[in-house]
Order: structure tokens, then sequence, then C-alpha cells
């Protein structure tokens, strides 16, 4: 009896490796592009980068790609220049302000000779927030000691009514202010501190 259950749990245990050749290109590096441009008036950025090549260094860091000459380009052929911040390699900056139904795409050139063309995409309509509120809940978690502790936690609630027809991109952000008070028994009277 102790045999076969040896037997069927090396069975069971071997035949669920199963070995899957994903075929990635590992030896080259892709251009990564990334920015957002919204309807209010800010300074925007887009970064241009290469990609890393997987095996190689360290997979998370991507390169900059420096010299690029970066356009937002609108609906109706408007053209805004992105420069480079030499600070900063290859993220390229411009302070301007998308409009709400209109249509943007990114043209970039590179030094290379190569030119990389985004899909156009529309600003939409804001979605605005029906109701916002919170609670405090306090939430047991295990610390870096492996100590059970009780911390105190703000959850956000937020509504709003969207067009199931539209399927919006929805994104807030959010601030806040927070207070640390100063915890050292031989202080009488401790700090209050925010951030």
């Amino acid at each position: 009896m102790r045999v076969l259950t040896i037997l069927a749990l090396i069975f069971f245990f071997g035949s669920c490796v199963e070995q899957i050749d994903l075929n990635i290109d590992t030896d080259r590096s892709f251009i990564a592009i990334d920015g957002i441009i919204a309807d209010e008036l800010q300074e925007y950025v887009i970064n241009v980068r290469n990609s890393a090549v997987i095996g190689v260094g360290n997979d998370n860091i991507l390169t900059p790609v420096s010299g690029a000459s970066v356009q937002v380009v609108s609906d109706e052929g408007e053209r805004i220049e992105f420069v480079e911040d030499q600070e900063a390699l290859g993220s390229y900056k411009q302070t301007m302000q998308g409009e709400i139904g209109r249509s943007y795409h990114v043209e970039i050139n590179l030094l290379d000779g190569r030119q990389i063309v985004s899909d156009a995409a529309q600003i939409p309509a804001r979605v605005e927030i029906d109701s916002l509120d919170f609670t405090v809940t306090s939430e047991a978690l295990i610390n870096n000691s492996g100590n059970v502790v009780t911390q105190e936690m703000v959850n956000v609630f937020l509504s709003t009514t969207v067009d199931d027809s539209d399927r919006p991109f929805l994104r807030w952000r959010a601030e806040g202010q927070y207070e640390f008070q100063e915890i050292d028994p031989s202080v009488m009277f401790p700090d209050k501190c925010y951030v």
C-alpha cells in the first residue's frame, strides 16, 4: 500500500511539469514610448526608451533614446513639438492643453531614420463624480518583524455614473494630508508632523 502511494505521488507531481516554449525574441531591443495628454493646461512628458534585452544586464532598465523629434499631432493637423529635457534624456516635454472631443497621435522620428506613428486617440468628456465618501478602519497587518500590528486605514469610496456604451477609461488622482505623532516616552509633549 505504501509503495502504491509513493508511486501515485511521483506520477502526480511528475506529470504536472510541462515545458512551454514562449518563443521570445530575446536578442532584440524595442522602442518603448509612454506619455499622456489631457484637457488640462500643464506640462506633459513623452518618454522614448529602448526596452531591455531579456537576460542581458538588468531586465528592468530602459535605455533613454536621445535626439529624437517628438510631435503631438491633432486631428486638425496642428503639430506640437516636444523638447528633450537635457537633465532627463529620453524625456520630451511641452506645456499644452488637449481639447475634449479632439483626437491626437504622436509622431517620433529617430536619429537612425526610423519613424514611429501612434494610433490616434480621442480625449473623452470628463466623467463627473456623483458622490465621494471615506471610512477609517483598523486592520491587522504583519510588520517586517513578523508581528501582527493594528494600523488605521482610510478607505475612499467614489461613485460615478457612466454610459455602458461608452466604456470610458476612468482615472482619478487623490491628494492627501497626513498627521504623524512622535512616539517617545521621554518626551512630555510629543511633536505632530504633517505631510
